[in-house]
């Protein structure tokens, strides 16, 4: 709405006193780096320092984080950062859609910690690989991308997480049902 602007910097033009600019920029300012600091940098200084622990500190995993961030220049993505947000979506909303199937609708939320680590445990499939969890993924990948190739089923595109998820969820609830009826 016009007369309630939730954006803090649209709120922020409607003020005049410069005391309160200043403070609440500077909040605004603490608040976006330390949340981008948490989300962004953490993770990836971990993983650096983890993979050459004895040559490469927390610290150090940081600096080359923040390094490869500028070099990649992530600035020059913003105006196709949409479009490769949507591709991503549509794998991972099939990964997705297969892992709370499984979980949910095919065990009932039952697992078998014992079995998890079983070579010939009920988890072990063919050689290790559930066939049909694959194919529920490439199923919904491939409507989920349907739409990228065919204007007129744009919508699955714009949808790919969502087109990805139901269609793998359902084919792969249906795929698992036959052999989960069994006692």
């Amino acid at each position: 709405q016009e007369d309630a602007p939730w954006d803090p910097a649209s709120l922020l033009a409607h003020f005049d006193q410069p005391m309160v600019i200043v403070g609440t920029q500077i909040i605004l300012m603490i608040a976006t780096l330390s949340t981008n600091l948490a989300a962004n940098l953490i993770a990836p200084a971990t993983a650096f320092s983890n993979m050459f622990p004895k040559k490469v500190s927390f610290k150090m995993g940081g600096l080359i984080t923040g390094i490869l961030g500028i070099a990649i220049c992530p600035w020059w993505l913003l105006d196709e950062i949409s479009a490769i947000l949507v591709l991503v979506s549509a794998f991972l909303g099939p990964v997705l859609g297969v892992l709370l199937a499984d979980f949910f609708w095919v065990r009932k939320g039952q697992l078998s910690v014992k079995d998890l680590f079983l070579l010939k445990g009920k988890y072990s499939y063919t050689h290790g690989l559930n066939l049909k969890a694959f194919f529920a993924v490439a199923l919904g990948i491939l409507l989920a991308l349907l739409g990228l190739w065919m204007p007129s089923l744009e919508i699955l595109y714009k949808l790919a997480w969502f087109t990805g998820f139901f269609v793998a969820f359902f084919s792969y609830a249906l795929l698992m049902k036959p052999t989960t009826s069994k006692p």
